[in-house]
């Protein structure tokens, strides 16, 4: 992350507005609109809902003079 300059962020910046640019547009052209999402008996209107999994995982070392 040091290596992050002010150059790097502004092609990170760039390339999440095309992304985002993409993903409307393709919500936009879909036919029959999109389809919205229940959350906890609730509907969610004009929402985009990103679904994001991850595991957790934990390791060890038993390694001497090893520590977290």
């Amino acid at each position: 992350l040091q290596a992050v300059d002010e150059q790097v962020l502004a092609k990170i910046a760039a390339v999440r507005a095309r992304v985002r640019r993409h993903v409307w547009t393709q919500l936009a052209l879909r036919p029959g609109g999109f389809r919205w999402r229940t959350v906890a008996g609730q509907v969610l209107h004009r929402w985009v809902v990103i679904v994001m999994e991850a595991t957790i995982m934990t390791a060890a070392s038993k390694k001497q003079g090893a520590s977290a």
